[in-house]
């Protein structure tokens, strides 16, 4: 993701795949930002275009990590990953 931060223009209508942690989803369900650890990055995903049920997913299950795959898009010189689609990656805990 810190490539993508660092030219965003470079990737401008380009399909990508990050990972990230899960960080915030707005109450609305139409956008999280997730937190690349090792780039230092923090990403906007906008997840309105998905379903209510795949966003309704990140509640669900105790989500710390997500991948999205989307198109990257500049709004206000703001980097946003517009997701086509959203992959919980569920943390179980052994008890």
């Amino acid at each position: 993701m810190k490539e993508l931060s660092g030219s965003p223009a470079e990737y401008e209508g380009r399909l990508v795949i990050v990972t990230g942690e899960l960080i915030s989803v707005d109450a609305g369900f139409r956008r999280l930002d997730i937190f690349d650890q090792n780039g230092k990055v923090l990403m906007v995903v906008n997840i309105e275009q998905l379903t209510m049920s795949q966003r309704e997913s990140l509640l669900a299950d105790p989500v710390r990590r997500v991948t999205v795959n989307g198109r990257v898009e500049l709004k206000n010189g703001q980097l946003t990953i517009k997701a086509q689609k959203l992959v919980a990656l569920v943390n179980h805990l052994s008890e």
